[in-house]
């Protein structure tokens, strides 16, 4: 007996084939999904990483950071509340120019851009002052030189190192970046100076733990 002048063979078929093109529209959905997340991941933590290490006197371009650290920088800006409500925001709004005006999609694209400089380039900054100011939960380190790179080093230098005065701030793959950071004075942060010291001069590096 046919239904809507299909036979019940045809009719399986065309349902299989519809929740096929269905599952493959989800997967390309998906898949666009990701890249765009991606896109943004990768901006917002260079961004982030960029004015994190210009506050505190680096040039990135001089650090070697591996890619995959852009994403978990970019962590710091998405796990706020306001990043968080922002994306909710323009996941609604891409899904309902996608259905209804398609062609202002790329639009909305570009100016997603804007709102993540300001927001990861703000908590860059602010993270790096509670880094000198020491409420970043860095840890304290003493650094056991080797000894014929002893000579070469500053009085003040080893000073710092023998009372564990160096906050621990990143390890590349050839060399360890170390934060002296004098008190602050009157509340205000004063002078404090970052180190990045070969690995090969290092032979071991002790970690204080509070």
């Amino acid at each position: 007996m046919k239904e809507n002048g299909l036979a019940p063979g045809s009719q399986n078929k065309l349902k299989n084939e519809v929740e096929k093109q269905n599952w493959k529209d989800i997967l390309a959905a998906s898949r666009d999904g990701l890249f765009i997340a991606s896109i943004f991941g990768l901006f917002t933590g260079w961004i982030y990483a960029y004015f994190l290490y210009k506050e505190l006197g680096l040039f990135l371009n001089s650090l070697e950071l591996p890619v995959f650290l852009f994403f978990i920088y970019s962590y710091n800006v998405f796990s706020h509340w306001a990043c968080l409500l922002f994306l909710l925001g323009i996941i609604i709004a891409y899904l309902t120019l996608f259905q209804y005006l398609p062609h202002l999609t790329p639009l909305l694209f570009i100016l997603t851009f804007f709102p993540l400089f300001w927001m990861a380039k703000n908590d860059a900054i602010k993270d790096a002052l509670n880094a000198r100011a020491g409420n970043a939960g860095l840890k304290y380190v003493q650094i056991k030189f080797n000894t014929n790179f002893i000579s070469k080093l500053d009085a003040n230098l080893i000073l710092a190192n023998e009372v564990e005065q160096f906050l621990f701030l990143m390890e590349t793959e050839k060399s360890v970046m170390v934060l002296k950071q004098n008190p602050p004075k009157n509340g205000v942060l004063s002078t404090g100076w970052i180190y990045s010291i070969s690995k090969d001069n290092i032979a071991f590096i002790k970690t204080t733990l509070n």
